[in-house]
């Protein structure tokens, strides 16, 4: 039997960050927390400009008020629930080492990354644009 689990993602609405919205879904026993790289003083530019993945984040916490990654954002939902899960990345296509260490704490098996690669072409859609896609087609997002 196939598990379909319904993923409020009304979230990622909230105070959007200017360069990329990256959402953190962790999957466990039919249950699902969602988090996501929302800023309290979203900017209208990053404020990271053109500097590559990795580099700049103070800025997204000290300009931005980002408090978390979205991966830790996820983890903090869940709590002890998040212990034997999966998370699903969408978004982005790295996680940071304080993400990473954050989500072995919590005890996260597997992450499953769905972002688009900078050595992918623009016109090419990603792994994300083709969940989403597919997700749309069964009726699981409008």
């Amino acid at each position: 039997m196939v598990s379909v689990i319904n993923v409020d993602m009304s979230v990622t609405e909230e105070a959007p960050c200017a360069k990329q919205t990256t959402v953190a879904i962790i999957i466990k026993d039919g249950d699902c927390w969602v988090g996501t790289n929302r800023c309290s003083s979203p900017q209208e530019e990053c404020p990271r400009g053109d500097m590559p993945t990795g580099v700049g984040y103070e800025k997204c916490k000290d300009i931005c008020g980002q408090e978390h990654h979205a991966e830790v954002d996820a983890c903090l939902e869940a709590g002890e629930n998040a212990r034997g899960g999966i998370m699903v990345l969408m978004g982005h296509y790295y996680c940071c080492d304080d993400c990473l260490r954050v989500m072995e704490e919590h005890g996260i098996e597997a992450v499953y990354i769905l972002g688009k690669e900078p050595h992918q072409e623009d016109d090419e859609p990603s792994d994300e644009d083709i969940v989403r896609e597919r997700m749309r087609e069964l009726g699981y997002l409008d």
